[in-house]
């Protein structure tokens, strides 16, 4: 059973790629910066956009004129409104996973990760307070996955206390 909420993300994000081949990932809160840095699927490269759409669409061309389909991911630290369709072919060519996307597999908002990472292994009630506190800015991916590395059971009642969490 993936234990951590970074792990559950992880194969998320490798079930996109396998399902899709390109993965056009927009992170608008920046929730994933640090987990993107050691994000390493075998076989698939990462391209991050830093600061130039110019230098990025460069990077990615080859891959978006091979004859055989692409294992790309392209993670974006901006809302997709922000970028004023500059990854268009790379989303047509692939899929597109952000912050309230539909279907729930796409959506990578934290609290949603969490909450669908978590799930079995904490209570309902427990679920929803962790929910509202990463929604208020107070928990972050590696917060979540101490917490989940820390404890065992279905209680969490250490990692509650320490969070804060009733």
């Amino acid at each position: 059973m993936i234990a951590r909420v970074s792990d559950y993300l992880r194969s998320l994000m490798k079930k996109q790629v396998d399902d899709h081949g390109i993965v056009v990932w927009y992170d608008p809160e920046g929730h994933y910066r640090e987990f993107v840095k050691s994000l390493d699927l075998p076989g698939t490269p990462l391209e991050k956009h830093d600061g130039s759409f110019f230098a990025l669409r460069h990077r990615i061309d080859p891959f978006l004129s091979r004859c055989d389909p692409p294992r790309l991911i392209i993670y974006v630290p901006l809302d997709r409104n922000q970028t004023h369709n500059a990854l268009v072919e790379a989303e047509a060519a692939g899929v597109v996973v952000f912050p309230g996307a539909q279907p729930r597999p796409r959506n990578t908002r934290l609290s949603v990760v969490a909450k669908a990472a978590l799930r079995g292994k904490m209570g309902d009630q427990v679920l929803v307070q962790i929910e509202k506190q990463v929604e208020a800015g107070k928990l972050s991916l590696a917060d979540l996955d101490r917490m989940a590395d820390g404890c065992s059971g279905s209680s969490f009642t250490a990692a509650r206390k320490a969070l804060g969490l009733k």
